[in-house]
C-alpha cells in the first residue's frame, strides 16, 4: 500500500502503529483470528468479524510485509543490545581510568597520606 500522492509517509504510520497494509485498508495483525483458503482464496477473519478475501498474490505481499516487519524488529534489537554494550563499556572504563586498586578515596581528608 503505497501513496505518493501525499506528504506523509504511510509506510512509517503503519510501522509506528503495528498496522500491515491489506488491500485498500490497514489491519492489526494481533486481531486475526482466522486464516483459511477457500478455493483459490485466502479469507483472513478479524476479532471484529471482518473478512478479506486475498488472492496468492495479496498473501504473499503480505508474507513480505511481515517478513520485512520481522527483519526491522530483529535489527533494532540487534542495535539496541549493542548500543547497551557500548555504554556498559564506556562506563566501565571510566570507573576504571578513575579509581585505582589500592587508593583510598579521600585520604587526606582522613589523615591517611
Amino acid at each position: 500500500m503505497e501513496n505518493n500522492n501525499h506528504s506523509y509517509d504511510f509506510d512509517f504510520i503503519l510501522r509506528s502503529l503495528g498496522l500491515l497494509p491489506i488491500q485498500d485498508a490497514a489491519i492489526n495483525p494481533a486481531a486475526i483470528i482466522d486464516l483459511q483458503q477457500v478455493d483459490n482464496t485466502w479469507v483472513i477473519t478479524l476479532l471484529e468479524g471482518r473478512k478479506y478475501y486475498l488472492t496468492e498474490a495479496d498473501l504473499a505481499d503480505l508474507q513480505a510485509a511481515i517478513k520485512q516487519r520481522a527483519a526491522a524488529q530483529k535489527e533494532a534489537a540487534a542495535q539496541a543490545v549493542k548500543d547497551q554494550l557500548r555504554l556498559q563499556a564506556e562506563a566501565i572504563a571510566e570507573l576504571q581510568g578513575t579509581i585505582q586498586p589500592g587508593v583510598i578515596l579521600n585520604a587526606r581528608k582522613q589523615g591517611f597520606h
